[in-house]
Parts: C-alpha cells; structure tokens; sequence
C-alpha cells in the first residue's frame, strides 16, 4: 500500500505542515486565517516564481467572487503574523504589476525528512528545486511514492541551471548522506509527534461576501441564516439559504436601526429580532415570519436578543436598570410577549452584571445560561447558570474572561459554546466549555475576531457566527489639513488600543506584531520602531508625562485591569494602581497627577492618583470615558452619557471640579457600551477647541468643535476605514490617528466539537 507524502517546508524560524495545515515558529503554533494559510502554501510552492494576484485569488476563493482587497488583507496578515515590519519584507515581496512573491529560502520535508534543497531561491550554491507533480502528469499519476534517492536525482536533472557536470562519486554521496539523515530525523519527528499534539483550527465556511455583516443566526434545521448587513448610518435584515448562496431574500430595507440580535422560532417559520432606533433607544423585540410580512413589536425595554424555552412557549432575555434601579435582570416571558417576570439580578452597587450578548435556554428546560461577570476581587466574565425554578445563579466555568457573547447549549447538554476574549488577546475566539464539569477549550485559534457571538443549530452539528477581519493602521499629517496624511505602519492592528506624543516627537502606540497587545514607540516617520513591553499580557491606552520622562499605561498583568508606569525607554516598570478596573489614563499637563476611569465607585467615573502612586481622589461620579486634558486651561473634556442607553455627548468640567461647565449635543453612533475604548476627546494646543469622534453617515470622522459653542467642523471626509483613535503632538503641529479596517462576514463552522 502507498504511503502519503507528507509535505512540510521549512524556512526561517518557521515550519509548515500542508496536510494538518499548521503553521509553527519555534515549535509554537502561530494562528492563521484558512483562507491566510491557503495564500501562505500558494506563495510558497510557487517556487520562488511571482504569482499574479488573479492566479491567487482563483485559488484561494475558487467558487466565490470576492475584491482584490480581501487577497490584499490577507497578505498584511500574513506579514504580520511572520513577523515582518513596514518596508523590510524579508519573505513576501509585491511584485508591481504583478502580483506577489516568497524570497525566503524554503526546505521540504517528507514523512519527517528535509530535502537539502531549496524550494525557493538562493543567492548562491547548487540549488536543487523542488516541485509538486503536475496533474496529469506520468509523475503525478504514479501509485508508488518515490524513494528520497530517485526524487533527488529527478529535481537534479530537471534543475536546468544547476552544475553542468557531477561526478558519480559525489552524487552517491549526498544520496547516502540525504536517505541517513532522512531516517534519523523520521525517528525524532516521530518521537516528537508522540509526545506533541497540537489541535488546528476548524475551517469556516463564508456565507456571505459583502464585508458588512453585524450580526447573524441560524435556523434551527440548519437551512437558514438571518443576518444585519450595514451601510453606512442605515441597517437592514436578509434572510438566505445555506446550501443555495444565490436564494437571498431582504426582509426589511435599509434605516436608521441597529439590529442587536436575530432569533428563529424553533419551528423555523418566525424570526426575533431585537432593535434600537429613535423610537426605541432601549430596545425592542419585533416578530416576522420568515417569508416575509409586517414586522410587529412583542415587547420594549430589552438588552440582549432573545431564547426559547425548549417548549417554545417562553423567553428569557436581559434588561437594562443600571441608571435607574441599578440593576441587570434576567427576564422571563410568553413567547407573545406578555407575563413578564423576573427571574434573577445582579446588581450595580455589588459590581455584578448579566451581559448583553445573549442567554442560551437549556434543552431540557431546567436552566438558563447567561454571560455575566463581576468586580468584586478582580474584573471577570463567566457564564452564570440560572435555575428557571428558583432562580439560583451559579457561576460557572473553570475559564476566566475578559469579555463573553451569546451562549448556546449542546443538544446533549453536555457543554456550551460562546464567544470570549481572554487576557492574552483583545479580540473573541470561540470556546466550548463542558457541563457540568466547566473545562473551557478553544474552537479557534486565528487572528480574526468573533464578538457578536454564535448560533447552533438543533442537532449541534453546526454553528455561524460573524467573522471579523480587523487591521489597524497609524496616519501622521496636519491638523491644519487631517484629511492629507501620510500610512506609517501596514496591516498590523497598530494604535488600536492608544496612541500618544512624546515631547521630542516621537509616537508610542499598541501594536500586535509581537503576537500580544503591547505598547511600541517610533519616530513619526514610522522608522526606528523599538518594543517597550514584553509579556503574555495586554498593555494599551499609554499616556506619555509633559517632561517625557515617563509612560503610563493600562495592563491585566496583574490578572486585573490596573495602571503602570514605566521609563519611556521600557525600563522601570512600576505598578500604580491595584484596583478591580482601572484603566485609560492621562497625566496632568504639570506631571503630578494620573486621571484614569475606575470602577471603584460602581460606575465607570473619573478618578486621580499622584503619578508615583498613593491614594485615589475621585474627581466625578458621572460616566465620563475616553477623555482628555487642555494643557492651557485645565479642563478635561470627555464622552459623556446620562444613562447606558442614552446618546452621547461631550462633556468639559475643570481639572478640579466635579461638576460640568458645558456639555454638547453632538457625537452620533458612538455605540452602547459606555465602556468601549474608541479614542479619546483631544484638545488643540490654546485650549479653544476640542477634536473629537463622530459618527454620522457611518464613517468615524474627525471634528473640531470651538468651546464658545460655535458651529462644529468636519475635519476629515473618510467614507469607509474611520478613525478609532487620534493624538496631536506637543507643539500641535502633528495629528496622529488610527484608522480601522474591518470585513465581516457570516462563516459556517461544522464538526467543532
């Protein structure tokens, strides 16, 4: 019988295995995209030869039509994830006019064994080039594997550069040295593969194509996805079959609306779905049949999408009190609507809460899972599992997470499958935790994001939910002219989580490349790029001091949301605060004093601490986040909200009092979640204006708004990409920002468990 070839190429630090489809550094596996690992196998067999963009994309997207933008995001992932920096490209040239092309000597391997050849180019040496057989080919069709002596004299042979002439002696040589070297490393890759087992991600299957999905579901039978596409400031719901990509039907046209979750009836012939609009600024579940009609509204004063009781009679969702009662419920109901109840509550004043992300009613009825979290000794989310009867809360799972989505039960009972982030990285992958032992496991181990969360089909065979491609890149220009600025970093999610100036002009920032969220400084031109933090761990929101002495920054180093400080060289590093949640700090324009949002008062309001540590003033109690502070005349302006679900706006207050001197009516579609970290409110350099986020059409853009209330001012006219993140330089002659790319998608993920 046969034996499978193995193919497995090395070059650098890294090692791939085409088969199990793994990528390794060092023997430590690097997550990859499939469709990032299929353009990462196409480069690199293509034999050091460039291979056009059409000719990738043919393979990689065989049956779909998809935008040049999607290959040229995955080659910025791919950059990234091999550790390549802007402008040294010591792997993936692009080719102008062309396409792209792998630089990096490359060695294959079989069953264990690496060829001393090279699969792409070398500068100089015999270069013996090793190729796939063709289809087709006499090669190619063969049922015997050849043997490492007869393939080796084959690639010499075809190899039309090499030597002109071996003598015998020396060929039978390498043959003898290549087959010994050949069983000793198949012994040691063996032994190793025992004592190694490393599990790949599941291969998603995408959906949908457009890029602007924000949310989805799937039918129970598994034959139906509804899901909220996005354009602009307007959302609208399609319905589509699974098996048929070409049956879409719109169910509601675009509006002014921002869908927050879709659920099917278990009979498959109703959709839920939740939705706020002017009309509902707290919510409001509405029913539609399937094939269409009126929607009618079943209920207001709702926080998360719905679930339904196995039954299908009742269910069960989370409201909102926070500014009212101060408190989070979850809430039981008839399926029309009415005999609300309530069925447990977690309380502010207890720093407990129920998320938003959606319950997962369990199928025999007797519990509800909810993702929620609390403050009380650290900052963490889990499921919490609540018995219908009693309403008993059990806090549940082995896992600590920084953040959780919607929960979804197996069929059998035997565990629970959601989206969450952990303390090693900012962005959700998808995990399954077993019931009622609570062991968590990770279903996917890529660079994208899953925050909206997932939906099961009855059997459990299937899952959808919304992948996230996310890149980040730093723009430095004029605040006289923001909208002509020039990309200083490429495809690396840099300046996500913080950017700021040191006083000699250099930019520190967060960037990924390093594979955590640690803080990076540069000069502005994007040169000299150097890392200043180095641990498993999250590090973001620096806030550099007026003499450019020191960094502060927020970090979970401590298993908790607390602040540091180091030297702006990355030396010293002290802990500052030792809280449950501190974070986005700035300094006080004399260098004395750290503002920084906190929990510690049950709210996210604002706090101070003297910059080498001691005791905690809070400055507001007002939910004031992603602020910042005039230099010139000591005022902090931020973004502020009354209560959770209301609009937002910016508020100024002096550096010393807590109450507000002006408050503007004026940032649109800055999200629910006051928590959220989108930039924070820069002040120009004589104080008489602020810059700050907005975003209507769709699009984060940059504004300036005068403090003696004149008219507000639209800086830059970005379309798509906005801006997350914005800091301008000490003299005020510089802006820096982020601006963020996203594509998203519905993705069909089978046998995950």
């Amino acid at each position: 019988m046969a034996q499978q070839v193995q193919h497995i190429y090395e070059f650098g630090p890294f090692r791939i295995d085409a088969v199990k489809r793994l990528l390794m550094r060092n023997g430590e596996t690097v997550p990859l995209t499939p469709k990032c690992f299929d353009t990462l196998l196409a480069l690199i067999e293509s034999d050091g030869e460039a291979v056009s963009k059409d000719e990738l994309m043919q393979r990689i997207w065989p049956d779909s039509f998809v935008e040049e933008s999607n290959l040229t995001y995955n080659i910025s992932l791919l950059r990234r994830a091999l550790g390549e920096r802007a402008n040294e490209h010591q792997y993936i040239v692009t080719v102008p006019g062309r396409g792209y092309r792998f630089v990096a000597a490359v060695s294959e391997a079989r069953d264990g064994c690496a060829d001393q050849v090279a699969v792409g180019h070398k500068q100089s040496g015999l270069v013996a080039e090793a190729r796939k057989p063709s289809v087709g080919s006499e090669e190619g069709n063969s049922s015997q594997t050849p043997s490492i002596a007869e393939s080796l004299i084959s690639k010499i042979r075809r190899r039309k550069t090499s030597v002109a002439v071996i003598t015998t002696a020396t060929l039978l040589t390498l043959i003898a040295l290549v087959v010994g070297l050949y069983r000793l490393a198949g012994r040691k890759q063996s032994q190793h593969a025992a004592a190694t087992k490393t599990t790949a991600s599941p291969n998603p299957k995408r959906l949908t194509g457009s890029g602007k999905v924000q949310n989805a579901a799937v039918s129970p039978d598994g034959k139906y996805i509804v899901y909220a596409v996005k354009e602009g400031a307007r959302q609208s719901l399609w319905l589509r079959q699974v098996a048929v990509t070409s049956d879409v039907h719109l169910i509601l046209p675009p509006a002014e609306v921002q869908y927050v979750g879709e659920t099917f009836s278990p009979d498959c012939n109703l959709i839920y779905f939740v939705a706020i609009d002017a009309n509902n600024p707290s919510g409001a579940l509405y029913q539609t049949p399937v094939l269409g009609g009126m929607p009618r509204k079943i209920l207001t004063e709702i926080s998360s999408p719905i679930t339904f009781s196995p039954d299908a009679t009742r269910i069960a969702f989370v409201r909102s009190e926070e500014t009212t009662t101060g408190e989070y419920i979850l809430m039981i109901a008839n399926a029309d609507g009415t005999n609300e109840r309530r069925l447990a509550v977690r309380k502010v004043d207890e720093h407990e809460w129920f998320g938003f992300g959606g319950p997962g009613w369990s199928p025999d009825g007797k519990e509800i899972a909810v993702p929620g979290g609390s403050a009380v000794g650290d900052f963490r989310w889990f499921v919490i599992v609540v018995d219908v009867e009693s309403g008993a809360q059990t806090e549940f799972s082995s896992q600590k997470f920084l953040n959780t989505g919607r929960v979804c039960w197996l069929a059998d009972k035997s565990g629970m499958v959601l989206s969450a982030t952990t303390q090693q990285s900012d962005f959700k992958q998808i995990w399954l935790i077993s019931y009622p032992g609570g062991e968590a496991r990770q279903i996917t181990h890529d660079l994208n994001d899953y925050h909206i969360g997932v939906s099961l089909t009855a059997d459990s065979k299937s899952l959808v939910t919304v992948q996230n491609d996310i890149t980040d890149d730093i723009w430095v220009g004029s605040p006289d002219n923001p909208g002509q600025v020039k990309q200083i970093t490429s495809g690396r999610r840099d300046g996500r989580r913080g950017l700021a100036w040191t006083p000699d002009g250099r930019i520190v920032y967060t960037s990924y490349l390093s594979g955590n969220m640690d803080i990076w400084i540069m000069n502005a031109d994007g040169t000299n790029q150097k890392q200043l933090t180095d641990s498993p761990h999250r590090h973001y929101v620096p806030a550099v001091s007026p003499d450019g002495r020191y960094i502060v920054f927020c970090s979970n180093r401590a298993s908790r949301l607390t602040l540091w400080r180091m030297d702006v060289d990355g030396g010293n590093i002290k802990q500052l605060t030792n809280d449950q949640y501190d974070t986005c700090p700035q300094i006080s324009p004399d260098g004395r004093w750290v503002v920084f949002n906190s929990l510690r008062s049950g709210n996210i309001a604002l706090w101070k601490l003297p910059i080498d540590g001691g005791e905690a003033v809070q400055l507001t109690n007002k939910i004031l986040v992603d602020f910042g502070i005039s230099s010139e005349r000591k005022l902090i302006a931020g973004y502020y909200q009354e209560q959770t679900n209301s609009p937002a706006k910016v508020l100024v207050m002096a550096f010393e009092g807590k109450e507000p001197l002006k408050i503007f009516d004026m940032p649109t579609g800055l999200g629910r979640d006051s928590t959220d970290v989108e930039g924070p409110v820069v002040w120009i350099s004589d104080g008489r204006a602020i810059l700050y986020l907005d975003m209507r059409g769709g699009t984060r853009n940059l504004w300036r708004q005068p403090l003696d209330g004149g008219k507000p001012v639209q800086l830059t006219n970005f379309t798509s990409n906005g801006i997350r993140w914005s800091a301008l330089s000490s003299d005020g002659k510089q802006i820096a920002f982020t601006r963020e790319t996203i594509t998203s998608d519905v993705v069909l993920i089978s046998d995950f468990k």
